[in-house]
């Protein structure tokens, strides 16, 4: 590789618009509340792994082809961030190579396809399903590609042909499918602990159960709104339905004053997991212009049943919930000041919100 100052100029250039593209993809994920709470709590973890890696991709375009785990690297980005960082990653860190030294680009378009291929079937399989079932899928159709590519491209095949592909898989799938393993136990650990939160006879609730039955009413029922939403959006059900329960948990210590500061104490002195007080935190947070789509649900469910248990207590009878809820979508989502006005919900979410909520009629009614 001949570092002249064109290379060495082109390559400042690709540093760059690397760094850039990634804090504008990594702040719009962490905006929109897609990153996990205790990734979004450490941003430098990812950045510092997004520049090793950068410089990791770079310094590969002195390796031959395929040589280097472009896709493990990227599986540690997009486990630091989301899934749709770790797509960005795995354009840009693909492409190092390709403008630094002007590889070939077909190489660059099979290692984008395979990559993404791995974070796909990596962090988007469920997480009951073993690591190896997915990497051996993912090596099953790396070696098709490849095959085809091999065929498309006419060459001759001599050992190095195959030997450093061979390499390349192999790094990747023990970087990768190691990294996923680890942050999976995290995450089944976690969910176990939210399980037992998320639970009736959980002694806050028991207890806001015995010393509040109206409060309880509401969390029981914006609980099982969350739920069914989450259910209904693709989301978390166990981080909505806990939302639910305990959204307003501090009237059990009125003395605090601050609903907000009351319900954050107790839920931190009960130890919940961050990302359930960071989804209530955002909830009581009105100050905030965005809000994010998990914190949506909680605060529509929570409105909806509020509103039709205080029409049930001032005696109104025929209530016409189809009129009630699109006014109050439509107050949310286009009054100023509407607190759903900059929400991490779609056009395509909101209309599926209020389609369900239609339909739980008979469950409101059970409500009186």
């Amino acid at each position: 590789m001949n570092l002249t100052s064109t290379v060495l100029l082109r390559a400042v250039v690709v540093f760059l618009i690397l760094i850039c593209g990634g804090i504008t993809v990594y702040g719009k994920e962490a905006q929109e509340g897609a990153i996990r709470p205790e990734m979004k709590e450490h941003p430098l973890r990812f950045f510092l792994a997004f520049f090793l890696g950068s410089l990791l991709a770079a310094a590969s375009a002195l390796l031959p082809e395929l040589i280097f785990p472009m896709a493990g690297i990227c599986m540690i980005l997009a486990l630091l961030s989301d899934f749709h960082v770790g797509i960005y990653t795995a354009v840009m860190l693909n492409a190092l190579p390709l403008l630094l030294v002007q590889k070939s680009y077909e190489y660059y378009l099979f290692g984008v396809a395979t990559t993404v291929l791995f974070l796909f079937l990596l962090m988007r399989s469920n997480e009951n399903v073993k690591i190896v079932e997915p990497l051996l899928i993912y090596a099953l159709l790396y070696v098709t590609f490849y095959t085809a590519l091999i065929v498309l491209k006419r060459q001759t095949v001599v050992p190095s042909l195959i030997l450093n592909p061979s390499v390349g898989l192999l790094l990747n799938m023990v970087i990768g499918g190691l990294s996923a393993f680890i942050v999976r136990q995290n995450i089944v650990e976690e969910k176990d602990t939210v399980s037992a939160i998320v639970d009736p006879e959980f002694f806050l609730l028991l207890k806001l159960k015995g010393e509040n039955k109206l409060e309880y009413k509401k969390s029981i029922h914006t609980a099982y709104l969350c739920d069914r939403m989450a259910d209904r959006l693709g989301k978390n059900r166990l981080l909505l339905k806990g939302g639910g329960f305990y959204h307003r948990i501090g009237v059990l210590d009125p003395e605090r004053g601050d609903l907000k500061e009351a319900t954050l104490s107790l839920m931190e002195e009960a130890e919940f997991p961050e990302d359930l007080v960071e989804l209530v935190r955002e909830y009581h947070d009105t100050e905030s212009e965005f809000i994010s789509a998990e914190a949506s649900i909680l605060y529509l469910s929570d409105c909806v049943i509020s509103e039709i248990l205080k029409r049930f207590e001032e005696g109104e009878e025929n209530i016409n919930y189809n009129k009630m809820i699109d006014n109050m979508i439509g107050s949310m989502v286009s009054k100023p000041g509407g607190r759903l006005q900059k929400s991490g919900l779609s056009i395509h979410d909101l209309y599926l919100v209020r389609t369900y909520l239609k339909e739980e009629k008979l469950y409101y009614d059970f409500l009186r």
